[in-house]
């Protein structure tokens, strides 16, 4: 018996919300389909939300969609440093997701986020919710 989308959601928010004790620089985690499409987004506690993430996601789908166009290979990741903040996005098909961490004193760095990217994809949770959005894939392609 497979899960459905619905029902894979809240069991990935609570595993984010493990992450995030673990891993206490990381804020905001945002699922995103293969279009940029916002799937979830999960804040940590006392975080705050991010205002640009739908724009982040939209624009990183495009991106990845040009490189590919340019013949440089496929965008598996890109890393993004801000004055506070450093943002990771990748691509584990169907998802592209988006880490935001905190860049303050030593909390945040790049090693950090794709340890953090490590442990999500080789989540049960992570697998799960890839595999109920690439069966609904399927099912919307006429």
């Amino acid at each position: 018996m497979s899960l459905s989308a619905a029902q894979v959601q809240p069991t990935v928010e609570e595993h984010l919300r493990g992450l995030f004790r673990k891993y206490r620089a990381v804020e905001v985690v945002i699922i995103a389909d293969s279009s940029g499409a916002v799937l979830l987004e999960v804040t940590a506690p006392g975080a705050f939300p991010l205002r640009a993430g739908r724009q982040l996601c939209a624009t990183f789908a495009v991106a990845a969609e040009q490189s590919a166009k340019l013949s440089l290979g496929d965008c598996r990741s890109a890393l993004l440093f801000f004055g506070t903040h450093l943002v990771l996005q990748f691509v584990d098909t169907p998802l592209q997701i988006t880490v935001v961490a905190q860049n303050a004193g030593a909390q945040g760095n790049a090693g950090l986020l794709y340890s953090f990217m490590e442990a999500m994809l080789l989540s049960p949770v992570i697998k799960a919710l890839r595999s109920e959005v690439l069966k609904e894939m399927d099912l919307a392609v006429p």
